[in-house]
C-alpha cells in the first residue's frame, strides 16, 4: 500500500511542476484542438466577410441599372399621359418629345440587351468597380492567409520544441533514482505514441528495447537449459516497458518504412534492432511483430497466441514453454520467419501457420503442433561452424498437422506423434523416426531414403512400400534394412 501511495505522489509531483519530471511530459492535445478551432473560426469569419463585400459591390451596379430602368419607364408613362391630356400642344413640341422618347427607349433596349459584348461595354464602369473590389479582397485574403500560415508554422515549431522538451524530461525520469519515478516515466512514454508524435516512434521503441535488455541472461540456446537464468514474473517497470515495446514496434516500423519510401530506399529489419531482448512470461497476445529483428531474444513462457510473426527473425531465441497457438509465421510477401536454432521446447503451436517457416536446427522437444500448418517448412539440420545441428522434434505432437512438402532431412523425430498427419511429398531423408506414431499418416510420395523407422507404430512395411516414394537404405519398422 505504501508503494502505491508513493507512486501516486510521484505522479502528482510530475503533474504539478515538480523537478522529477516536468509537466511538459503530458501532451497538450486540448490546447492543440483549441488552437485549431480558433484558426478555423477566424478563417470562417474572413470568408463570410469577403462574400458580403463581393455581394455589396455586385449589387450596387445592378440596383443602379434597375432604378434607371424604372425611371425611364416612369418618364415614358408620364410623357404619354401628358400627350393624351394636352391635345392642343404645338406639333413641333410633340415631335421633339417623341424623338426624345424614342432615344430613351433605344437606350433602355441597349441596356437590357443580353448579349455578352453589349453587356460588357454597357457595364464597363460597374465591372471596373467589381474588379477593383475583387483585387482588394484577394489582397486581403492573401495577407491574412500568409499571416495565418506563419502563425500556424510558429505554433507548430513551438509545439515541436515543447514536445522535445517533454520527451527529454521523460527520458531523464527513466534514469532517476527511485523505482516509482522510472515506472511513471515508462508509462508516460506511451503518450509519445499518439498520431501527433511520429518523429518519436523509433526513439520510444529503442528506449523500450534498451530497458528490456539485460546482460545477465543467457544469449544462446546452445548451452544447457539448466544454466539459463529464467527470471520470475516481470516486475511493474518491466511490464510497463513490455507494453511500450508491443505498441511502439508496429508504429515505428511503418514510420521508418514511410521515411525510406520518400528517400526511395529499402527497409531493413535491423533498423529496429531488438537483439537479445528479454520478454519472459510476457503477455503478447495478438502482437504485430512482423519483420521484427529479435535474434537471441528470450521469450520463455511468453504468451504469443494469435501473434503476427511474418518475417520475424528469432534466430537462437529461447521460447521454452511459450504459447504460440494460432500464431502466424507463414511466408508472406517474401517475408520468411527465421527461427534457426530457436529453442521451442514444450511450446504450444496448435493451429499455428508455419507455412514456409525456417526452423532449421530448432529445438521443438515435446512441442504441441496439433493441426499446425507446416507446408513447405524448412526443418533440416543446420550446419554451424562446419558441424551439423539436427532439428530436434522428439516427442513432439503433430496430430492432424499438415507437413506437405516439408523438408525434414536429418530431423530427429524420435517418439513423435504423427497420427493422421499429412506428409505428402515430405523430405525425410536420414530422418530419425524411431518409435514414432504414424497411425493414419499420409506418406504418399514421401522420400524416406536412409531414414530410421525402427519401432514405428501405425504403419506396416508393406504400406510403406506402397505409399513412400523412396525407401532406399531405410531401416524398416521391424529393424530390417531396405535395399
Amino acid at each position: 500500500m505504501k508503494s502505491l501511495l508513493k507512486l501516486v505522489q510521484v505522479y502528482d509531483r510530475i503533474c504539478h511542476h515538480e523537478p522529477i519530471i516536468s509537466e511538459r511530459s503530458l501532451p497538450m492535445k486540448g490546447m492543440r484542438c483549441m488552437d485549431q478551432r480558433g484558426v478555423a473560426k477566424r478563417i470562417a469569419i474572413l470568408i463570410a466577410s469577403s462574400i458580403l463585400i463581393l455581394l455589396f459591390f455586385v449589387c450596387i451596379p445592378v440596383v443602379s441599372a434597375y432604378v434607371h430602368n424604372k425611371t425611364v419607364l416612369h418618364a415614358y408613362r408620364v410623357i404619354n399621359s401628358n400627350e393624351q391630356a394636352t391635345q392642343t400642344v404645338d406639333a413641333t413640341v410633340t415631335a421633339l418629345n417623341k424623338e426624345k422618347l424614342v432615344q430613351e427607349i433605344q437606350q433602355l433596349k441597349n441596356q437590357n440587351d443580353r448579349s455578352i459584348t453589349t453587356w460588357f461595354w454597357n457595364s464597363s464602369a460597374a465591372l471596373g468597380t467589381i474588379v477593383a473590389a475583387l483585387l482588394a479582397v484577394v489582397g486581403v485574403l492573401a495577407t491574412v492567409t500568409f499571416n495565418f500560415m506563419k502563425e500556424l508554422k510558429d505554433r507548430q515549431d513551438a509545439r515541436k520544441k515543447q514536445a522535445e522538451e517533454r520527451f527529454k524530461s521523460v527520458v531523464e525520469g527513466l534514469g532517476g533514482q527511485s523505482a516509482e519515478t522510472k515506472i511513471v516515466s515508462a508509462v508516460l512514454l506511451r503518450t509519445f505514441l499518439g498520431p501527433d508524435y511520429q518523429e518519436f516512434y523509433a526513439q520510444v521503441f529503442d528506449l523500450a528495447v534498451a530497458s528490456l535488455r539485460s546482460p545477465k541472461y543467457t544469449k544462446s540456446s546452445k548451452i544447457l537449459i539448466s544454466s539459463v537464468n529464467i527470471p520470475e514474473f516481470p516486475d511493474s517497470l518491466s511490464q510497463a516497458f513490455v507494453t511500450v515495446f508491443k505498441e511502439a514496434f508496429p508504429l515505428a516500423r511503418e514510420e521508418v518504412k514511410k521515411q525510406l519510401r520518400e528517400q526511395k530506399a529499402q527497409f531493413n529489419p535491423q533498423f529496429l534492432d531488438a537483439t537479445d531482448v528479454q520478454l519472459n512470461e510476457t503477455f503478447l497476445f495478438g502482437a504485430d511483430l512482423r519483420e521484427a529483428w529479435m535474434p537471441g531474444a528470450s521469450l520463455v513462457k511468453a504468451n504469443l497466441n494469435a501473434a503476427r510473426l511474418n518475417g520475424i527473425n528469432l534466430r537462437e531465441a529461447l521460447l521454452l514453454d511459450a504459447k504460440l497457438e494460432q500464431v502466424i509465421l507463414s511466408k508472406e510477401d517474401d517475408l520468411q520467419a527465421n527461427l534457426n536454432g530457436a529453442n521451442l521446447t514444450n511450446a504450444r503451436l496448435k493451429l499455428a501457420d508455419l507455412t514456409g517457416a525456417n526452423l532449421r536446427g530448432a529445438i521443438l522437444t515435446g512441442a504441441k503442433l496439433d493441426k499446425a500448418d507446416l507446408t513447405g517448412a524448412d526443418l533440416r539440420e543446420w550446419v554451424e561452424d562446419g558441424e551439423p545441428r539436427p532439428t530436434i522434434l522428439s516427442y513432439a505432437q503433430f496430430e492432424e498437422a499438415t507437413l506437405t512438402g516439408a523438408i525434414l532431412d536429418g530431423a530427429d523425430l524420435t517418439g513423435a506423434d504423427l497420427s493422421r498427419a499429412d506428409l505428402t511429398g515430405a523430405h525425410l531423408r536420414r530422418a530419425i523416426l524411431i518409435r514414432a506414431k504414424l497411425d493414419g499418416a499420409n506418406l504418399s510420395d514421401a522420400d524416406l531414403s536412409d531414414a530410421n523407422l525402427e519401432g514405428t507404430t501405425g504403419i506396416s512395411a508393406e504400406e510403406l512400400e506402397i505409399k513412400a516414394n523412396h525407401l532406399q537404405g531405410a531401416t524398416m519398422p521391424d529393424g530390417s534394412k531396405h535395399p
